[in-house]
């Protein structure tokens, strides 16, 4: 897409466009820091990061190709800037707080680590759109590589699924919906693809994707649009690692069947027999920003350990140095360990967290308390 593409006074672009919004104004958080951290005036580093977002956007305007400029893009560039300025004053209170401060960041912390416990388990949910649906048997759409190969049948629940506009929208949305549903597909495989090539899709008449049954390489990837889709964050998609045979023509059977906290995957050729499941986690909230693809597999429990570590880290750090009782702090955390990784995904019909998922916040926030207890013994 070329700049000439990209109306240049929209606001939230695309498809994904609260998450260029906020990375867009992460990005400039740093320059505004260092501003400030290099002893330039309020008002002057305000016009250094006024007329660097502006250079950055004319550039890409004019000059860089492969890039598109836009309003949006000079006002949270502007705004990260500004951010950056107004934090930096305040970063020495975040790593040497007094113990006020250090009780209301832990407390902060906290709040912030359920909150968004909770956005996830919600976003996550299930939400087809009300319009018309049309199924589409291995389409070729601009933004996926082509599958080569054939599709021979495609069922929901039982109930066919031709290529085309659907004749009944409101049953097959009725069947998305269900507690559970089950997608099963016969094909013959093709040519691997370097990108996503579908081989079943569901998109409705403004050109929203509904689901998309695809392959990648040898990867068998499934995505099914949820709230995070109708926000313009990066809804998960699920990956099945080496489901695609590699030679093409081959006869395929795959199954997707998602109950609402669990995907299961399976697909099978003469040769060999591929499967495996991935549970839907409120601790997904890492992956609804970032700025590249991400499928859900078997690597992911590591990325979302790391994810409730690191958030846990700080709060461990401000809850010891605020001064209080250890054992009061530690009842503190256990309660919202069991609201966070328990309460929560139960209220939304999801499976309580992993066990991987409690030890690693055990791990980040008794790794803060082990950084505050060093600092004091210095």
């Amino acid at each position: 897409q070329t700049a000439a593409d990209t109306n240049i006074w929209c606001l939230v672009c695309g498809d994904l466009g609260a998450v260029d919004v906020g990375l867009n104004i992460l990005l400039f958080i740093p320059l505004g820091i260092g501003l400030s951290l290099m002893g330039v005036s309020r008002p002057r580093a305000l016009v250094i990061v006024g007329l660097t977002t502006l250079t950055v956007e004319v550039l890409q305007l004019s000059i860089i190709t492969g890039r598109d400029a836009s309003l949006s893009d000079l006002l949270t560039n502007s705004a990260g800037g500004m951010l950056g300025i107004w934090l930096a004053p305040g970063l020495s209170r975040l790593v040497f707080p007094s113990p006020v401060v250090a009780l209301r960041l832990a407390a902060g912390g906290i709040i912030l680590w359920l909150l968004q416990q909770t956005f996830a388990a919600w976003a996550l949910e299930r939400r087809p759109t009300d319009s018309v649906y049309y199924g589409q048997w291995a389409p070729e759409l601009a933004q996926f590589d082509r599958f080569t190969g054939t599709v021979s049948r495609v069922t929901l629940n039982g109930l066919p699924l031709g290529s085309g506009r659907f004749a009944e929208s409101d049953v097959v949305r009725g069947e998305l919906a269900r507690p559970s549903f089950e997608v099963n597909v016969g094909a013959r495989s093709g040519t691997l693809t370097e990108r996503t090539a579908p081989i079943f899709s569901i998109f409705d008449d403004h050109q929203r994707e509904i689901l998309l049954l695809g392959a990648s390489r040898r990867d068998l990837v499934f995505h099914l649009r949820t709230r995070l889709d109708g926000l313009r964050l990066r809804s998960p998609s699920i990956v099945l690692p080496g489901a695609i045979p590699e030679n093409p023509d081959q006869p395929l059977a795959i199954r997707v069947k998602y109950d609402g906290a669990v995907y299961h995957l399976d697909a099978r050729d003469p040769r060999a027999e591929v499967a495996g499941n991935v549970r839907v986690s409120a601790s997904w909230g890492w992956s609804f920003v970032l700025p590249f693809a991400h499928n859900f597999g078997p690597g992911t429990p590591w990325l979302t350990m790391l994810w409730l570590a690191g958030f846990w880290v700080p709060i461990g750090y401000w809850a010891g140095r605020s001064g209080g009782r250890a054992s009061v702090w530690w009842t503190i955390i256990a309660l919202t360990f069991l609201i966070g990784l328990a309460g929560v995904p139960a209220g939304f019909g999801l499976q309580i967290g992993a066990t991987s998922e409690w030890a690693a916040a055990l791990i980040g926030a008794l790794a803060g308390w082990a950084f505050h207890r060093l600092h004091n013994r210095r």
